[in-house]
């Protein structure tokens, strides 16, 4: 039978216990049905139209996922090509909204129990259509952002902030900075979405110190910056260095002498690339006098006059140490990191392009190994290196070309023990997952594995070695990176 919205109330209602009573097999809807139906016997949901709309799918899909007595599972047939929508099978799923790729591949890639005794394990070929499907997704695009912009806002009864988003499980905030063509900060977001009686008017100085913000400090990937911050705009602009020791030790957090001086360099802006500096400005957020902190007195000034940037400078802060649990140490073994934030996490000097895949740094003393574990097919053949686990504990990796045993950087590396030579690996599957890596934690050159080999196409020398892991890779992590 059909159903379109032309129909009584009384003809759906008998339509629909024709159905659960076995008098017909199926009902073909138009527009209705997406919410408000419950119907616990259906197990079988058929997709006959194509929809661009994550709300409108979960809604759809889900009209098959409660459970019922005589139910054992839900086929979903898709004969019009929503197969292209796969990234939105994890929303419905698990519930997660998100739009957080990461959490996305994770829920996808190992078995994972709902309430219950239900458990979601997917097959090899239905989990890498789905993580292609994650890695194209777009989840930042301007129409799937107002969207979530305006469902939260209606919620809400009133403009939504980024903190909003998270008390209220929905997505991660940072989607709509994944691209900064749209948005530079949350002003743009309110201004893009919201009525022209609701936008939001800033100075130049105030954007710029906004953006700034946003971009540096809200992943929440290093608490000691946001704490900091978050003492001198509830302290009129001037902290002791002191407090602010005093006020990490009781969160648990480090204050490790090379870290805090890292924190410094990111506040006052020296951290940054010349062409950074450029656009954010020349004076520090913040500078320290004399075992004081001092808050930038335009930031200060704009804080004390300016509500509404007030509001959206707070508002950043709160969602950055919102991240704790999720990053509870500077580095945490499994979560995602880019180069910038390596670098700046290791407590580097400066921003600073690496362009071999590994970095020796002195003044850190630290050496970040980066590894792309699938190459792209059109890169050049002298960066195609055969870098991959032998097993959950153990890497096998090659140095840039041109390099011998005798090269310093390779000896640095065969000699990082006893030079005490941190050595940390970070590894992404492939160009496809973005800018991110795995952390996967601290690793050590096995004696004597080194050696010197000629690139097959290219006829040039380098070094393979073997690397020990300090933490084997979760099976299930482990498993998405290696496999085609």
């Amino acid at each position: 039978m059909a159903l379109t919205g032309e129909d009584s109330q009384e003809y759906r209602e008998q339509t629909v216990t024709n159905l659960e009573n076995g008098a017909i097999d199926y009902i073909l809807v138009v527009d209705i049905f997406n919410e408000g139906i419950d119907i616990p016997c259906i197990n079988q949901v058929v997709m006959l139209r194509n929809t661009q709309s994550s709300i409108i799918f979960v809604q759809q899909l889900g009209r098959g996922l409660r459970k019922f007595h005589s139910k054992e599972y839900v086929t979903v047939i898709d004969f019009i090509g929503n197969y292209k929508n796969n990234y939105l099978i994890p929303i419905a799923l698990f519930g997660d909204q998100s739009m957080n790729k990461d959490n996305y591949r994770r829920d996808v890639r190992q078995p994972f129990s709902l309430q219950g005794l239900t458990t979601i394990n997917f097959e090899k070929i239905a989990r890498d259509q789905i993580f292609k499907s994650i890695s194209k997704a777009p989840y930042s695009s301007v129409k799937n952002l107002e969207e979530i912009f305006v469902s939260l806002k209606n919620r809400l009864g009133r403009i939504p902030y980024l903190y909003d988003f998270v008390i209220n499980k929905s997505v991660e905030p940072l989607v709509f900075f994944e691209n900064r063509a749209y948005f530079r900060s949350y002003a743009d977001v309110i201004n893009k979405f919201s009525d022209e009686t609701e936008r939001i008017v800033l100075s130049d100085v105030e954007k710029r110190y906004l953006e700034f913000v946003t971009f540096e400090l809200a992943p929440g990937k290093r608490q000691q910056d946001l704490v900091l911050l978050e003492l001198l705009v509830n302290n009129d602009g001037i902290i002791s260095e002191q407090s602010w020791i005093d006020t990490l030790n009781s969160i648990g957090v480090s204050t490790d002498k090379e870290v805090l001086e890292s924190v410094k360099r990111v506040l006052d802006l020296s951290f940054l690339k010349a062409t950074e500096r450029k656009r954010y400005g020349t004076v520090p957020l913040v500078q320290e006098n004399e075992g004081k902190f001092y808050l930038n007195s335009d930031v200060m000034r704009s804080l004390s006059l300016n509500k509404n940037y007030a509001k959206l400078f707070n508002d950043i802060i709160a969602v950055g140490r919102s991240k704790q649990e999720i990053y509870p140490e500077v580095f945490t073994i499994g979560r995602k990191y880019t180069i910038r934030d390596v670098l700046k996490l290791l407590n580097f000097k400066s921003d600073e392009p690496i362009m071999t895949g590994y970095k020796i740094d002195r003044y850190s003393h630290s050496c970040p190994v980066f590894v792309t574990y699938k190459k792209n097919e059109n890169i050049n053949e002298t960066i195609k290196y055969k870098d991959g686990f032998i097993d959950e504990s153990t890497l096998g990796w090659e140095s840039t070309v041109g390099r011998s045993l005798s090269s310093n950087d390779v000896r640095a590396i065969t000699d990082s023990e006893a030079s005490n030579l941190r050595l940390e690996l970070y590894v992404k599957k492939d160009d496809n997952e973005g800018h991110e890596f795995y952390y996967l934690g601290r690793i050590h050159y096995v004696l004597g594995s080194a050696e010197e080999i000629v690139q097959e196409k290219t006829g040039k020398g380098l070094v393979h070695m073997l690397f020990d892991l300090d933490t084997p890779v979760e099976p299930s992590l482990y498993r998405y990176l290696t496999q085609e």
